[in-house]
């Protein structure tokens, strides 16, 4: 809530808000009126230079009209407020206690028998006008008002005649809150229903807040209910009060009694109507005595000022029902009246007419830019197109930088992408394709000459590339492409920016890419040695495979020496010695081959010799000797020695046997399949590099072009810009003092705009 508030003055702060907004209103809207008078009278000289006289000067004056009617409008805007109640409830004396004046009589019964309209006068005497027969009274005492009210009262059945409205128009300098712009309307209970209808259609609709006053003493009547029901079709969300008067009439602890009030208060404002939450009741509910009040501020009696409030707290609806506590009450009621008044009539009295003004003013916004373009004529393009043209200039040679940078970065990165799928997509079709293909490839070689299994090998190779070359165009020809045409279009992109609209860097690129996703397969079969020759699965290089690396290396070094000697020895014995040359060709045949025989015998038992006394040889025939003459002696080891024996050699017959023509394919393909593997690898590799290095070169050529056609269009723009600035070498007098008034135009706009956000917002 707003405030506590001096007791013995009226809280009407807010409306200082709305004096301040009005001032600020008028202002601003007397300084465009000044303004488009001034347009109209320098019109003239501008339209006899445009050669277009007449063509602006029937709008501005309708412009100064509209303007002129605002601000009059403005000057008359005040702040309405309705009372209304059943009869007898206080209207009267709650208005007069906030009025700081005793305007309206009092009194028991129908003392307000007519609709009211309390308007402000700078007369010192009031005046009250009957709207029905024009008849006007001019009044000096209160007294006389009474007096005045009951002799233009209706004579005739009120249920007869529809009520007609007084206006009493009293002086402000008798009337503190009249000099805040604020209209007061007074209804004569709502019993009296006759007349309400039009009333309500010409009163309510504009009203800025509605004081509805009961009396404390009785509910709040299904009358109130009707009226604001009424109310809401013409409003949408009325500004209420409900003020329970004549609360002096109450006990002390009244809280039950309070309590009932408030509950249905709280139902017509919350439920009924949906125009309050719970939270806003607190300052939309006041439990008062406006007699109180009114005694209280007109009392020249100092014990009746005493009144102390400092023990009271915040909340006005918890309070106990005491003369300090009414009084306080009422304090700060006027408080929230005077701010939601002042807030409501600004935003409804104001707003609208700003907003109008705001509009006339881009009117004339609008008359002076049609002025200032055709007064700078060519200027003004020549102007904007200049300035465009040096900073497209600066724009292009800010961003050649870092566009060349950017493309360089992905020049650099591209290739290196390209190589790397391209080495993983022939890796994987490598590794799992290549089996399938030479599996999958029909053979009816015998594989017995040289010549058939060199056919093989060429007809696999030429099945091979075409099924290579399919995968690839399948696998890896979409990702390469993709990449490099995205790269490129990017390039492209970035480059178009920076070129004039009639050129396009596509051109500047290569149509296709130039590397070769293909593997050449010709070339398999001429350094392929296939070996299809028959090895048995349990020949040395088997087993050996078995044996621990140690044994099996001291085996294959006995083997190696033992067969070296004996192959050593076996030469001699077939190549005779000098020697026994010498001794003469006489001798026989058979004396030199025994002659030869004796050696080899000789030359076998060194070599046995040897091989037994040289280690490790020697330890392990010393070792094994023993075992092995025990176990020969043995049958069941002879048994097994010729058992393994006869198993072996069946087995190396059986595999003999069984290597046919589709073993040998088998083995052929194999090892046709390593061969390729490997070759292709290389070949692979070798193609994912030269597509990295050609993709290189495209980038380079690529951005060295795209470079060249942004520097000649920089030239042109030099060029341009030279010749724009030779051009513009005049100015002109008369678009100086439009353009001035087009800046005080646009100025007062802005005024007018930043009080709409202030005010209005």
């Amino acid at each position: 809530m707003s405030g506590e508030g001096d007791l013995n003055t009226s809280r009407f702060d807010g409306f200082e808000v709305f004096a301040s907004v009005k001032a600020d209103v008028l202002s601003g809207i007397k300084k465009l009126d000044d303004t488009t008078r001034n347009l109209q009278l320098s019109l003239g000289e501008w339209s006899r230079t445009l050669k277009q006289e007449g063509s602006f000067s029937d709008e501005v004056a309708e412009i100064i009209e509209q303007v002129s009617e605002i601000g009059k409008a403005v000057a008359r805007d005040s702040m309405k407020v309705v009372f209304v109640g059943l009869t007898s409830a206080g209207k009267s004396t709650t208005i007069n206690a906030m009025l700081g004046s005793r305007v309206l009589p009092t009194g028991f019964g129908h003392t307000t028998n007519r609709f009211i309209s309390l308007f402000p006068t700078e007369e010192e005497s009031a005046k009250l006008v009957d709207t029905a027969t024009n008849e006007s009274l001019r009044l000096d005492e209160l007294d006389e008002l009474a007096n005045a009210l009951s002799d233009i009262g209706v004579e005739s059945d009120e249920n007869e005649q529809e009520l007609s409205e007084l206006k009493l128009y009293w002086p402000v300098s008798k009337c503190e809150l009249l000099q805040n712009d604020i209209v007061i309307h007074d209804s004569p209970g709502l019993s009296l229903t006759k007349g309400f209808d039009q009333w309500i259609e010409n009163t309510v609709g504009d009203a800025d807040v509605f004081v509805l006053v009961v009396n404390g003493e009785m509910a709040l009547g299904v009358q109130a209910t009707k009226f604001f029901e009424h109310v809401t079709k013409k409003v949408s969300r009325p500004n209420v009060f409900i003020v329970f008067n004549r609360w002096e009439l109450a006990p002390t602890k009244c809280e039950r009694v309070r309590n009932q009030l408030f509950h249905q208060a709280r139902n017509l404002l919350v439920k009924q109507l949906g125009i309050y939450s719970e939270e806003e009741l607190i300052s939309r509910i006041f439990f008062v005595s406006a007699k109180e009040i009114v005694d209280y501020r007109y009392s020249d009696d100092a014990d009746v000022k005493k009144v102390d409030t400092s023990s009271l707290g915040t909340d006005h609806l918890k309070w106990d029902n005491s003369i300090a506590s009414r009084l306080k009450s009422f304090s700060m009621f006027e408080s929230e009246f005077s701010s939601a008044t002042s807030q409501h009539a600004i935003k409804t009295r104001f707003m609208s007419k700003v907003e109008e003004s705001i509009k006339l003013a881009s009117r004339c916004e609008k008359i002076l830019d049609v002025v200032v373009s055709g007064l700078r004529s060519d200027m003004d393009n020549l102007e904007e197109s200049l300035t465009t043209t040096q900073a497209r200039l600066a724009e292009v040679t800010r961003k050649l930088h870092n566009t060349k940078t950017n493309s360089l970065e992905i020049a650099a990165t591209v290739p290196m992408r390209i190589q790397a799928i391209i080495d993983s997509v022939t890796s994987d079709i490598l590794s799992h394709e290549l089996p399938k293909i030479l599996r999958d490839h029909p053979s009816l070689c015998e594989f017995d000459t040289a010549e058939s299994i060199a056919i093989e090998a060429v007809q696999l190779s030429e099945q091979l590339e075409a099924s290579l070359k399919m995968e690839l165009e399948n696998r890896l020809s979409p990702q390469v492409l993709s990449i490099y045409d995205s790269s490129l279009q990017e390039i492209s992109n970035s480059f178009q920016l920076l070129l004039a609209d009639d050129e396009n860097a596509h051109s500047s690129l290569r149509n296709s890419f130039r590397g070769n996703m293909t593997l050449d397969c010709s070339q398999l079969p001429h350094n392929f040695s296939p070996d299809v020759a028959f090895h048995f699965s349990w020949g040395w290089g088997a087993v050996s495979g078995f044996l621990p690396p140690s044994v099996r290396f001291m085996c294959e070094t006995f083997a190696d020496d033992a067969s070296s000697r004996l192959r050593l020895s076996f030469n001699r014995l077939h190549k005779p010695s000098t020697d026994t040359q010498a001794i003469g060709e006489g001798k026989s045949t058979s004396s030199s081959m025994l002659q030869s025989a004796t050696s080899f015998a000789t030359d076998l038992g060194y070599i046995l010799w040897d091989l037994s006394t040289s280690t490790p040889y020697g330890i392990a025939i010393a070792t094994v000797l023993p075992y092995a003459s025990t176990f020969v002696r043995k049958p069941w080891f002879r048994k097994l020695i010729l058992g393994s024996a006869a198993a072996y050699g069946a087995l190396y017959a059986f595999e003999y046997m069984s290597f046919t023509k589709d073993a040998k394919d088998r083995l052929f393909r194999s090892q046709f399949l390593a061969h390729s593997r490997e070759k292709l690898e290389i070949a692979a590799a070798s193609r994912a590099r030269d597509a990295k290095d050609n993709a290189e070169l495209d980038y380079k050529e690529s951005i060295d072009s795209l470079c060249k056609k942004v520097e000649k269009n920089k030239l042109r723009l030099k060029e341009t810009i030279s010749k724009l600035e030779t051009t513009l070498v005049h100015t002109s007098h008369l678009y100086d003092d439009a353009a001035s008034m087009h800046k005080e135009i646009v100025h007062h706009k802005s005024t007018l705009q930043s009080l709409l956000f202030k005010h209005f917002q």
